[in-house]
């Protein structure tokens, strides 16, 4: 009870009368999940499951999508001379409405999957649906790992306690001193792409990558952490991508519980790899593109939906060419090395991606892709680079200090490293950072 108000009350404090769209969506499919499970006939559960689609996909796209569809409609009216023009409401984007939907549908297609059985409290199914850690920013959890945890009885645990608030701590960090700082040299080339070439629009694209990543990862950090220090835990939402091999694996270690879930109830349910050729690469292709308007309607995101479809469906063919210079070059008989040039690859694959996503217009993400290639000026002093020295020499510092972590943690969660290998001289690095 307290957990739930709790829930309400967060949410109320940004706007109150888009709680009743938490609790629209909590509702129907509290209901629509009880009368899939209860009837034996397929057409009923289908009507069931057709009703919370509709509902909860209805208000999703009405809020996310008309207003920019509307604007898109007078722009085709406009280009085509036509003497039209429709109204367009000033739609406010409920927060979290992405995050909560996804979460919820995925409950009731599970329960008509009979993967799971709906829960018959409503109280708990309100808190899975609300729970505020992670109601405005993920991970989106699945009901078959979250609602669980709620049956369980809470008792304070003091390390408990202690690890949660280290992570809430290790997420500031990433948002606040790393991600930030790293701003502060992104946004100046990025906003005047045309006044810089060579080094300081490559180190730009680089640190825009990290940036990307570190403000992410830091936020959902401390909403695992807030999660956590009351006894609950979330699933992950990073593996380390920026140490992927392919474009696939940087994919499954990116944003997971996004991803899966697109995985499991779009891609599967379009066929996935079971049907034909070109129906699996539509599929595929489809996957990108939702996961990309997922975040949006620019056309920004479609374009980088169809470059990272573009690099996944050519990854075969670029492995077995980059296998194949491995092995020319004498570079194959030192696995090591291999994979580390494989890595160094997809990195790059994937940090030239992220400018798609940042850029205001066509016209500055062709000058950024074409500056970045001029190098007529030579290597410039770090005093000609659009920030303060000291800036870029303690942002090296910073990024270096999370690749150690990164490193040192291995394939294990990041807040194992913090919590349980902590020695003198780690954590005397820790606090003066």
């Amino acid at each position: 009870v307290l957990l739930l108000a709790a829930s309400y009350a967060f949410y109320m404090a940004w706007r109150v009368d888009y709680l009743l769209l938490v609790l629209v969506s909590t509702l129907v499919d509290y209901v629509a999940a009880l009368r899939i499970f209860a009837s034996a006939e397929r057409r009923v559960r289908r009507r069931w499951l057709l009703l919370s689609l509709v509902v909860n996909l209805g208000l999703l796209l009405g809020f996310k999508y008309l207003e920019p569809a509307l604007v898109g409609v007078n722009e085709l009216f406009s280009w085509a001379r036509l003497p039209w023009h429709v109204a367009v409401p000033e739609i406010l984007l409920p927060i979290g409405i992405s995050f909560y939907t996804f979460q919820t549908l995925s409950y009731t297609i599970d329960v008509y999957r009979g993967v799971s059985r709906p829960e018959r409290h409503l109280g708990r199914f309100a808190l899975y649906v609300a729970f505020f850690p992670q109601l405005v920013s993920g991970p989106i959890e699945r009901s078959t790992t979250l609602l669980p945890q709620f049956r369980r009885r809470q008792v304070f645990d003091a390390q408990g306690v202690s690890d949660a608030l280290k992570l809430i701590l290790w997420g500031y960090f990433l948002k606040l001193v790393v991600a930030d700082r790293l701003a502060i040299y992104v946004d100046q080339v990025f906003t005047e792409p045309s006044a810089y070439r060579g080094l300081a629009v490559l180190l730009s694209v680089y640190l825009f990558a990290f940036q990307v990543y570190f403000d992410f990862s830091g936020y959902t950090n401390i909403a695992i952490g807030s999660a956590k220090l009351m006894g609950f835990e979330l699933s992950e939402t990073f593996a380390r991508p920026y140490l992927a091999r392919s474009i696939p694996e940087f994919w499954r270690r990116w944003h997971m519980s996004l991803t899966s879930w697109f995985r499991d109830y779009v891609y599967f349910s379009a066929g996935g790899s079971r049907v034909g050729r070109l129906r699996r690469w539509l599929n595929l292709y489809l996957v990108f593109f939702l996961v990309a308007m997922w975040h949006g309607t620019d056309w920004k995101l479609a374009l980088f939906a169809t470059a990272h479809f573009l690099l996944y469906a050519l990854t075969p063919a670029g492995s077995r060419l980059f296998q194949a210079g491995l092995a020319r070059t004498g570079l194959a008989r030192v696995p090591g090395l291999a994979a580390a040039l494989s890595v160094l690859l997809t990195f790059n694959l994937v940090a030239f991606c992220w400018v798609i996503w940042w850029s205001a217009s066509f016209t500055d993400l062709v000058t950024l892709y074409r500056n970045v290639f001029d190098w007529r000026g030579g290597w410039p002093a770090l005093a000609d680079l659009p920030t303060n020295p000291n800036n870029l020499v303690l942002t090296g510092l910073l990024l270096a200090f999370c690749a150690w972590i990164g490193w040192l943690q291995g394939d294990r969660p990041q807040r194992h490293l913090l919590m349980h290998r902590a020695r003198p001289l780690r954590w005397l690095v820790l606090y003066l950072l």
